[in-house]
């Protein structure tokens, strides 16, 4: 909007909800990225206010925005895929635990020989074990946080490798292109979420004497492709326009990753669905046995 000739109060009331708030504090003095930042949990403001130390208004919420865009694309895209296979893996477990609990027992007290009971069984001890294994996954992402060893694990998967270096050379790229030396760009990044685990290293590599190429390899040294722009835009001396193209490339990779993760979900549902129609197909039997039987 600051592009189309808005002023500053037009821009406010048309982006909050709570401008008259905002434009009260701004009469009195305050800073605008303060009223926003401060006190705040919520990750997209925090970036935006450590941002702000070292880029003008406009760039850093470009950045932060290109930030949240890749996050929040994500883990929508992610949840919506799997919120239907993983009804269906619920749904199948479900029934399972039904027949093996209350159908099929009433049925063998006729017929002791039929064999259904021990698939169900079996069936039953395979779900819950994969439907344990799936609630400690979620809870292991979840705290992962405060377990640095399921982070550095979780960190070691393609998919948010490939974030952790999109997320990296996006910010290093924005700080670079406001003039930012190499220092500010990385004690920048020590202060930010999504990039504070590799800066960290990277500065401490920095400030044991090690050269700035020789740190980046130490911390992206598995992904050939960013350490060769990273050579081609410094000896070339046009990092700016290379690293734009390595980040394409790996939003490319991330929702490659993305697919393959659903994929491999979509067909795991999909086969407890077939295992479901055989226990089905089953218990539909056993009436017929018993028939027999008479």
């Amino acid at each position: 909007m600051n592009q189309h000739g808005l002023d500053t109060a037009t821009m406010i009331e048309l982006s909050f909800k709570e401008h008259k708030k905002i434009l009260a504090g701004l009469a009195q003095g305050k800073s605008l990225v303060d009223m926003l930042c401060v006190n705040t949990k919520e990750p997209y403001f925090q970036t935006l206010h450590i941002l702000c130390q070292s880029l003008p208004f406009d760039k850093a919420i470009r950045c932060a925005d290109a930030l949240d865009t890749v996050q929040s694309e994500l883990t929508t895209k992610v949840l919506r895929a799997l919120a239907y296979p993983t009804f269906l893996f619920l749904f199948s477990y479900g029934l399972i635990l039904f027949f093996s609990q209350t159908i099929i027992p009433s049925l063998l007290t006729y017929d002791s020989s039929s064999t259904s009971m021990g698939l169900v069984r079996a069936l039953q001890i395979g779900y819950t074990f994969l439907f344990v294994l799936l609630l400690l996954l979620i809870l292991g992402f979840i705290c992962r946080h405060w377990i640095p060893f399921l982070q550095n694990k979780i960190e070691t998967l393609p998919l948010f490798r490939s974030i952790d270096y999109y997320s990296f050379s996006l910010i290093w790229c924005a700080l670079l292109e406001n003039g930012c030396s190499t220092q500010v760009c990385i004690q920048t990044m020590t202060k930010m979420k999504a990039t504070k685990t590799n800066a960290i290293h990277i500065q401490s590599q920095l400030e044991k004497g090690v050269s700035l190429l020789d740190a980046l390899h130490s911390e992206f040294g598995k992904d050939p492709l960013f350490m060769r722009c990273i050579q081609l835009g410094m000896n070339s001396s046009n990092l700016l326009h290379i690293l734009p193209i390595y980040q394409s490339r790996r939003l490319y990779d991330i929702q490659a990753h993305i697919k393959k993760y659903i994929l491999f979900v979509q067909l795991f549902s999909y086969t407890s669905v077939a295992i479901l129609v055989l226990v089905f197909y089953q218990v539909l039997l056993l009436p017929l046995n018993l028939l027999q039987t008479f």
